[in-house]
Parts: C-alpha cells; sequence; structure tokens
C-alpha cells in the first residue's frame, strides 16, 4: 500500500494524553484536591502569551514516582480545554516505539496538523519538499524545525489574531532509551 499525505507521519497513537491509560502506561491521575496549586500554576505559565514572557520552556523534575505523569497527564487536559494544547507525547520505558525517541517529532506534528488550524498544510509542504526527511537517519533538530516549528510559525497569529502560545508537553524523557 503506497502511503502518502500525512499517514506518512505515521505518528505513535498511544503516547498521547488521550491513550488508554489502562492499556497504554502511566495510568496516572491526580488525586482529586492534590497538586491543585501546582498544575494552576504550570497553566497560568503556559497561558501567559510569549510575548510577554521570555521563558519558553518549563521543565518538571522531582524523583521518581513524585507524580510528575499525574501532573503532566492534569496540565493536558487543561490546555486542550483552553485551545492551547499543541501535542502532548508520554514515553514509557518497555513500550516499544513510546520508549524511543525514533517517532517523537513525526508524533508531534501529527497532533499539531489536528490541534492548530492551518499547519497541515505547511507539514504536508515539508514531506513533499524534502524526500527523506522521516527517514532514521535525518537528525531529529530538522524534523523539528520542518516539521513542528516552521509550521507553527508559519500560522501564529492567525488564528483569530490571538498570539497565546501552543504547548508541545513531553514526559517521561528519563523512560526513553
Amino acid at each position: 500500500m503506497l502511503r502518502t499525505g500525512l499517514s506518512l507521519l505515521k505518528p505513535i497513537l498511544d503516547a498521547s494524553h488521550k491513550r488508554d491509560r489502562k492499556a497504554s502506561p502511566p495510568n496516572s491521575d491526580c488525586l482529586p484536591g492534590t497538586r491543585e496549586e501546582v498544575i494552576e500554576e504550570i497553566v497560568a505559565w503556559a497561558m501567559r502569551s510569549f510575548l510577554l514572557d521570555p521563558q519558553h520552556i518549563l521543565w518538571i523534575f522531582g524523583y521518581a514516582g513524585c507524580g510528575k505523569s499525574a501532573i503532566a497527564q492534569a496540565v493536558a487536559k487543561a490546555l486542550e480545554a483552553a485551545d492551547q494544547l499543541g501535542a502532548s507525547f508520554f514515553f514509557f520505558r518497555g513500550a516499544g516505539d513510546r520508549s524511543k525517541i525514533g517517532r517523537l517529532i513525526q508524533t508531534i506534528a501529527s497532533q499539531i496538523a489536528v490541534s492548530i488550524t492551518g499547519t497541515a498544510q505547511h507539514i504536508q509542504a515539508a514531506l513533499d519538499a524534502v524526500p527523506g526527511l522521516l527517514d532514521p537517519t535525518t537528525p531529529l533538530a530538522v524534523q523539528f524545525q520542518l516539521l513542528v516549528y516552521d509550521p507553527i510559525r508559519a500560522v501564529a497569529g492567525k488564528r483569530s489574531g490571538v498570539w497565546n502560545p501552543f504547548v508541545i508537553l513531553i514526559d517521561g524523557f528519563d523512560e526513553c532509551e
């Protein structure tokens, strides 16, 4: 079968926050009334206009089992509800492609093609213009530039004139082989 268009991206479907968490761990949730302050702080940071805040990366760290994935899951849900989640990816050790970085960018690109209006055509243009862009030998930085950064940049500010950021949430880098 010949694969064309955005189907070439072959995203890892069980890597997003929408995955069936019982079948595709981590199955973490915040218990009611817990971690609310940190979740609110992260969501508030994410919703600030990037023109007002030069800090574009937020790294949440802590010891194993302290609740980082549960917080990431809650933040992803909140940002999706606010229409500011561009993509989410949850690494998990021993879960096939979800434990490897190789298809991270393709999966993110596939999600932003749906979540950020107008990016799909720019992603498709990059796939058409650069044969081999999805090859495992293509540096992730090149894939990120052409499949994620450039398409978002091309449509930035055109979405109803709003300049609020889109968040790409990645959880579990320590689970990546």
